[in-house]
């Protein structure tokens, strides 16, 4: 459905539409990732520090948490697994190191399985709502720019095509429940946490 090479996703009959990277800043995202630049540039690194030193991105984040389960062991270092049901995902740092962070999954009808790929890392992400949740909340505005009221949170990893996303959220009382579109909620100190580990090309499994 996604139409990506990096995606091969099953959905439930509701879910048949992405509803968050609709629309993500460009400017940095182009930066951060594009191999012909390669590198922020030197004017943005001061105050890219300074926004995650603000934001609590510590080196250990307070959300995370050990797993001992002997099933990721099969997984390769690097990887990360979102186990829809436990609303857990999990980090692959090395073998037999992982790191489980609490989420926000999908509500009834939004949850989807598969494996893809993160495509782009975006920083203070705009987000142009797409018309479904538009229909469902006729008020909000055409695009929400980056700040304290955008849902996404402070960063976004955008998977495959770019229709679902592991993000950050201004709702943090969400984590931990079924509230989502279909994309990945964490909290904004997790995220970013997880935004300096990975890479585009990392492997991402969607489990039940």
């Amino acid at each position: 459905m996604l139409g990506s090479k990096f995606a091969a996703f099953k959905l439930s009959r509701s879910a048949k539409t992405g509803f968050c990277g609709a629309r993500v800043s460009q400017s940095i995202s182009r930066r951060l990732t594009s191999p012909a630049k390669g590198i922020v540039p030197r004017l943005l690194l001061p105050m890219l520090g300074l926004a995650l030193l603000l934001l609590g991105a510590a080196t250990i984040p307070a959300q995370a948490s050990p797993s001992n389960d002997p099933a990721l062991r099969h997984y390769a270092p690097g990887s990360v697994i979102i186990k829809t049901k436990m609303r857990q995902l999990i980090y692959v740092r090395g073998k037999n190191d992982f790191v489980t962070y609490k989420i926000a999954v999908g509500r009834e009808g939004r949850k989807w399985t598969g494996k893809t790929k993160i495509s782009r890392k975006v920083l203070d992400p705009a987000w142009a709502p797409p018309a479904a949740v538009r229909r469902d909340n006729p008020n909000l505005p055409a695009v929400v720019q980056p700040g304290p009221r955008n849902p996404l949170g402070v960063a976004v990893l955008v998977l495959g095509s770019g229709r679902y996303g592991i993000h950050g959220t201004n709702r943090p009382e969400t984590i931990g429940t079924d509230a989502s579109y279909g994309c990945f909620r964490m909290r904004n100190a997790d995220i970013l946490a997880l935004f300096r580990q990975v890479e585009i090309g990392t492997v991402v499994y969607v489990k039940r």
